[in-house]
């Protein structure tokens, strides 16, 4: 899937207005995606609370709608193999603690030949408590799993990542994770 930078300019733009009003990572409450009304069925919300449990608070219209399985945020990761943790929470790590942002894109294997390729722009934002880590991101999905469903994703989801870079937010920006890629 070829990085559309067109799809991702006001998001970016956006985030790295917050990031220069905070001085820094910025608060979850300082985000609207409705300042984002063209882009906003394509924002998703991430949590850490502690430790490596992440899960997915909030997906947008157009991602549920896009793919012939539901994301359902309260049981999409569950949905991925076991083996496959260990590099997509340092993936994690990588979008959750810096004072920037991040370009990924990830190949999803759903099973019966239908493979989704997803592109995301992230960013940081600062939740509730010290340890409370929030990302905000845009996705953009393509692939031959297109068509709504209501249908949870499967079990057994493989994801890989296939590029990650992070974007500055105005905070320079840190080495490469070792074995993100």
């Amino acid at each position: 899937m070829a990085f559309d930078a067109v799809f991702f300019e006001d998001f970016i733009s956006y985030a790295k207005r917050l990031f220069a009003e905070a001085d820094g990572v910025p608060a979850r409450a300082s985000f609207k995606s409705t300042s984002l009304p063209e882009l906003e069925k394509s924002i998703y919300v991430l949590e850490r609370t502690s430790g490596m449990e992440s899960r997915v608070t909030l997906t947008g219209s157009a991602l549920d709608t896009s793919t012939i399985y539901s994301f359902r945020p309260s049981d999409v990761f569950s949905r991925f193999k076991k083996e496959d943790w260990d590099l997509y929470n340092r993936y994690l790590d990588a979008i959750f603690f810096h004072k920037c942002g991040a370009f990924g894109t990830r190949q999803y294997d759903l099973g019966d030949g239908v493979v989704l390729d997803a592109s995301s722009v992230t960013f940081p934002l600062l939740g509730d408590a010290p340890d409370h880590r929030v990302v905000v991101g845009l996705m953009q999905l393509s692939g031959n799993g297109k068509g709504p469903s209501t249908e949870p994703l499967p079990l057994g989801v493989r994801s890989r990542i296939t590029e990650f870079n992070y974007i500055d937010a105005g905070f320079g920006l840190p080495p490469k994770i070792s074995g993100v890629l």
